[in-house]
């Protein structure tokens, strides 16, 4: 009978092939935040009327294998350069659209045939952008109500010169 091992935490791929394996995870700190919108009354009291989930952040201290450290770092210096997005895996959850956003190592004489490092990761939010139709009476020129074939329009804009000049053209 053969026993193999499956890591409880790790880092993966988007199609959850695990990276990194020889970066032995010490511990996974992931730290879930909102934003609250407070603002102050006339009688002096503050209210909080919104929140916003900010993204997920998590630390991921690993002591890299002895044989192969210096190969691994590379990689992992590689995924940073190139904001490669990964899936974190923890007891907890499974945290996607992560990139590397800090790779600080310690050097230290007590494990000196390898490298300690401090990933931290960052969560993407990614939006995508709405196109459709507006009703005429929501914009100024009714041939702008629709977007879709053309994208987003901006309008037009004058210099401060251009809007003075038109003020007194009016005047006069």
């Amino acid at each position: 009978m053969t026993l193999t091992a499956t890591d409880v935490v790790g880092i993966f791929d988007e199609d959850f092939n695990q990276v990194f394996p020889n970066a032995r995870p010490l511990k996974a700190t992931v730290n879930r935040q909102s934003k609250s919108f407070e603002h102050p009354v006339e009688d002096g009291q503050t209210v909080v009327d919104d929140k916003v989930i900010l993204p997920v952040e998590i630390q991921f201290p690993v002591i890299l294998s002895p044989e192969n450290f210096q190969d691994v770092y590379a990689q992992l210096v590689q995924s940073f350069i190139n904001s490669d997005f990964f899936i974190i895996q923890t007891k907890a959850g499974i945290f996607e659209n992560q990139y590397l956003t800090a790779v600080p190592h310690e050097e230290d004489s007590k494990i000196a045939n390898t490298l300690a490092i401090a990933l931290s990761f960052k969560e993407a939010q990614v939006q995508q952008a709405v196109f459709g139709t507006l009703p005429a009476s929501a914009v100024a020129d009714p041939q702008d109500s629709s977007t879709v074939d053309r994208g987003e329009q901006n309008g037009v804009q004058q210099s401060a010169a251009a809007d003075l000049l038109d003020t007194i053209t009016e005047l006069f």
